[in-house]
């Protein structure tokens, strides 16, 4: 493991284009990101059934519904995570990762902790967590700390309903939607 603080970017972003797992705090809870799908999957352990979430810099040049620009256009960058043709996307609202999505397109995914376990609050609390994991050699640890204990709120397009709420509630998407 790495430890390696925010002001690092070009590191970073090196890491992160040799495939390495990077663990940082986000606008919700601390998240692992890599840009292979399998490593964030053996590191929590997490049932491949459940998707990961593709953090994307730019979504105005994709072919994506009205639905999707109209809550994407309000509410990113932010805590909301939108499903459309069964994958999910966010923009969080981070200034690293922004940083990271401008030179990198786009990465996986998921909060940190391991599936089924409570997300902790301080990116170094990681390094004890991940010790003895096989892929201890390839976790960056960026340097920092969550205060938000809500994850992202989860929508789903495909069928117009909210799979999680988060620190976005259903009502202020509907409002948006114009479905109340």
């Amino acid at each position: 493991m790495k430890i390696l603080k925010e002001s690092n970017l070009k590191e970073i972003i090196n890491y992160i284009n040799e495939n390495k797992i990077i663990i940082l705090p986000t606008d919700t809870q601390i998240a692992v990101i890599c840009k292979d799908e399998k490593k964030i999957y053996d590191l929590k352990k997490r049932n491949s059934n459940k998707k990961l979430i593709k953090f994307i810099y730019n979504y105005k040049s994709e072919n994506f519904s009205d639905n999707f620009f109209k809550l994407a256009n309000h509410f990113w960058p932010g805590p909301l995570t939108l499903i459309e043709n069964k994958i999910s996307y966010r923009i969080p609202n981070n200034n690293l990762l922004i940083s990271i999505l401008k030179e990198v397109d786009f990465v996986y995914s998921s909060s940190a902790n391991i599936s089924g376990e409570e997300p902790l609050q301080n990116t170094m609390d990681y390094q004890t967590l991940f010790q003895n994991s096989i892929l201890k050699n390839e976790i960056i640890i960026i340097e920092g700390k969550s205060n938000e204990l809500l994850p992202s709120s989860i929508y789903n397009l495909d069928q117009m309903k909210l799979i999680r709420e988060g620190k976005i509630s259903l009502d202020e998407i509907e409002k948006i939607l114009n479905l109340n």
